[in-house]
């Protein structure tokens, strides 16, 4: 199938979204690929480590009027891609303009996070407020383990529910070999309560020598560090925020990614696909979005959320089943560049607008 023109609209700048653009921008498949968002990436996302470079077809901060003459002017056989659904004034007018002028459009998006009455006020306000776009979007591109219930208990038609991801460029590096005695353990993110990094912390202090902690970013955790230091050793190595043209190179460094958040808001989890691309092995909770990648053990391994002994057993268990080898890294990293990596993230998606707009079969991933 091939298509003339794709339009991705956005809240904000998104790194993570940028490598399936570009990728849809070499495919063959594809005409024209644009992306346009509402403002920039915050300074707080960039501070970070985030990168902001920009895709080739990138608008930004358009008017009303813009937002028309975009989809107005677009193809009539166009496809329309809107990274939200409230909120956002360029995407909440551009649905509107979508069904207006009859273009094909539909939704990429986490869950929201369902969690306690706040999380069932907001599915009441999803079933109530979204009758219009249940009924012409054309397709739900739902983001990690989590996304596609949250799509159906909203009343979206479970045929167009898609299950998606962040698909990223895998780094460049070689999968390193395995030299060093010690085991390391990683922490890359926010260093906040949210992400479970108390409970890494609090994990990290059942380890024993055999094990290296590194830690990476920043958040308002940080000062809790020095606590753990045990100034006879050098056991705890914090490295502060290392920058996403980096992050490859410190996946490479480490054994063991744990991601240990205690809420759904982690629709994706990048630095697990980040981890999977150098062949380290990810520990994290089932509240994480890219836990549904890790149901082989030897990908990786999925505790309940909250339970810093699960993260210990898995931690140990990991080393001792022998998936820290070289030949076992070799094959995770194998496995994600199959499956995680923007090249198949845009052929995947091609795949469900053939079955969409076309007579080709439901594709399957996840």
């Amino acid at each position: 199938m091939l298509i003339s023109e794709i339009y991705l609209w956005g809240r904000e700048y998104n790194p993570h979204l940028v490598p399936i653009v570009d990728a849809l921008s070499k495919n063959r498949g594809v005409g024209k690929v644009v992306y346009i968002v509402e403002s920039m990436m915050p300074e707080s996302r960039i501070s970070q480590g985030l990168s902001s470079s920009f895709p080739e077809n990138y608008l930004e901060s358009l008017s009303d009027g813009q937002v028309e003459n975009v989809i107005k002017n677009s193809s009539p056989d166009s496809i329309h891609i809107f990274a939200g659904l409230r909120r956002v004034p360029c995407i909440v007018l551009g649905i509107k303009l979508a069904s207006k002028y009859k273009r094909m459009f539909g939704i990429i998006q986490e869950p929201r996070v369902l969690e306690g009455i706040s999380g069932k006020i907001r599915l009441a306000q999803s079933i109530l407020n979204e009758g219009n776009i249940r009924k012409k979007a054309r397709f739900i591109l739902a983001i990690g383990e989590h996304g596609p219930r949250w799509f159906k208990l909203a009343g979206y038609n479970s045929e167009l529910i898609f299950p998606f991801a962040y698909f990223l460029e895998p780094s460049t590096l070689q999968v390193r070999e395995k030299t060093n005695l010690k085991v390391r353990v990683g922490f890359v993110g926010r260093l906040e309560v949210l992400k479970g990094f108390d409970l890494f912390l609090s994990a990290a202090e059942c380890l024993d020598a055999n094990y290296e902690i590194h830690i990476a970013g920043k958040g308002s955790l940080g000062s809790e560090i020095e606590q753990y230091k045990n100034p006879s050793s050098s056991n705890i190595h914090f490295h502060g925020v290392v920058p996403s043209n980096m992050m490859g190179d410190f996946m490479s460094s480490i054994d063991i990614l744990v991601l240990p958040s205690i809420t759904t808001d982690d629709g994706w989890g990048a630095v697990v696909s980040e981890a999977l691309f150098q062949g380290c092995y990810p520990v994290v909770s089932n509240r994480v979005g890219a836990s549904m990648m890790l149901r082989d053990p030897n990908n990786g391994a999925v505790i309940p959320w909250g339970d810093t002994e699960s993260i210990v057993q898995s931690i140990k268990l990991a080393n001792e089943k022998g998936y820290l080898s070289s030949q076992n890294r070799k094959q995770r990293e194998q496995w994600a560049r199959d499956v995680l990596s923007a090249e198949f993230g845009a052929a995947y998606l091609l795949e469900i607008f053939s079955n969409c707009f076309g007579n080709a079969p439901k594709p399957i991933w996840f």
